[in-house]
């Protein structure tokens, strides 16, 4: 008999003590969006092609129905699907709500042909304007996030275009338990 209420006393200091970790200790959520597709198609030696699509940030926040303390930019990655010409470079810029966030000079497109983070930018002629970054992380963070609007401008250097662009948006949000 002692036995059982030496376990049962244990097992109620365990839960006691898991009960208080939960209890002081924020939840932690991984999250993203991704935008629609980009479709950009543009014959050879024409000028460059502009797109431009809503981004709804909020969306950022439906992967919890908890209370949000706060939300976190942390990355953002471009990708290319359908690209029938993947030996084609590129120029141009990534914009988000007409301030510049990435600039693209002379950019092979088959670097995309996998997600691409716009922070690793080692050997690809891309530039991220910190004007443009800062406002993308200003927008996630507020309460609520807003919609934001995302241009591509992209000329292309080599041959025709004809790809499909996604830009995926990466948060971490921080709930109450």
């Amino acid at each position: 008999m002692k036995k059982n209420t030496l376990l049962g006393i244990l097992a109620i200091i365990v839960v006691f003590i898991a009960g208080c970790e939960l209890a002081t200790n924020p939840l932690v959520f991984d999250s993203s969006i991704r935008t629609d597709g980009f479709k950009i198609n543009v014959p050879s030696g024409m000028p460059a092609s502009t797109l431009e699509k809503s981004v709804d940030l909020g969306e950022l926040r439906d992967v919890v129905d908890k209370d949000i303390e706060s939300i976190r930019f942390y990355n953002m990655t471009l990708m290319i699907e359908n690209n029938k010409y993947p030996n084609a470079t590129i120029s141009g810029s990534l914009k988000i709500n007409g301030t510049t966030l990435l600039t693209l000079n002379n950019v092979h497109t088959n670097i995309f042909h996998i997600e691409k983070s716009i922070f690793d930018t080692s050997g690809t002629n891309m530039q991220i304007d910190n004007a443009g970054l800062t406002l993308l992380v200003n927008a996630i963070k507020a309460n609520p996030p807003g919609t934001v609007s995302m241009k591509a401008e992209l000329q292309p250097l080599s041959e025709a275009l004809d790809f499909t662009l996604w830009i995926k948006i990466y948060g971490q949000i921080t709930a109450k338990p």
